[in-house]
């Protein structure tokens, strides 16, 4: 079943081919210059889903499923190649809070939480008059923080949080590691971008990614023993508005 950031961003696509195609004639037909440099903000929502790398749940960890809001700034380079084809360069750099503790058996707690996202992409559009649908391809990137906690171990009668005497990790008083590393990948997507004036322009993106495998090594739990981690991440669903000022 389609969730509700699915939802959203169907939703937003449909409007945009709805605005598309109910545009009045005359905004295709005025002439457009994109070349040049711009620079603008951006705002949006994102679905970003963290594997622990091992066997399948239950067996293993869980997914984390991270999702919020994005707010940064774009800038960028367009060159309008004759009357149609407009071929760009753009990076974008936001701030979010993305987070997700997932339990791995009764009493371990794995988290994940996203603090920062950026890109470094082509574009290629067409311009039609005052509208410019693109698409776009490049590198992406985010600073992500894995943390491992055990409770008290006197309350855990099995499993990994349980005391080192009885085979466990656990230790009295409990115990969180973290790690922080920054996650890079490849990003696709695209959108359409509105020309309001000879300067200002709106946009609505839409975007999916991979990242590379990112090991961690969150340091030694109650046994002394280093914890590593290895994780699959994938951007599931960035949606986003942004508005240019072009030079």
């Amino acid at each position: 079943m389609m969730g509700s950031i699915g939802r959203a961003a169907f939703a937003a696509r449909v409007g945009v081919v709805c605005a598309l195609l109910g545009a009045p004639s005359v905004a295709f037909a005025e002439p457009e210059q994109w070349t040049g440099f711009y620079i603008g903000a951006v705002g949006g929502y994102a679905n970003d889903t963290m594997d622990i790398a091992g066997p399948p749940y239950p067996a293993g960890a869980p997914t984390q499923n991270m999702e919020g809001g994005l707010l940064g700034a774009t800038v960028g380079f367009n060159w309008q190649a004759g009357s149609m084809l407009v071929l760009g360069v753009e990076a974008d750099l936001s701030a979010t809070h993305m987070e997700d503790t997932v339990r791995d058996g009764n009493y371990l707690l794995e988290g994940g939480e996203i603090t920062s996202f950026g890109t470094l992409r082509a574009r290629v559009g067409l311009s039609f008059g005052k509208w410019l649908p693109f698409v776009t391809a490049g590198y992406m990137w985010d600073d992500v923080e894995q943390s491992f906690s055990c409770p008290d171990s006197a309350g855990v009668p099995f499993g990994f949080c349980r005391p080192v005497a009885s085979g466990g990790h656990g230790v009295a008083g409990g115990f969180t590691l973290k790690s922080s590393e920054t996650q890079s990948g490849f990003i696709w997507g695209g959108g359409v971008e509105y020309s309001i004036d000879g300067n200002w322009s709106v946009k609505a993106e839409d975007f999916v990614g991979n990242f590379d495998d990112q090991n961690y090594n969150l340091g030694p739990d109650g046994a002394g023993v280093d914890k590593l981690l290895t994780t699959k991440q994938s951007l599931d669903n960035l949606f986003r508005f942004g508005v240019n000022y072009r030079f």
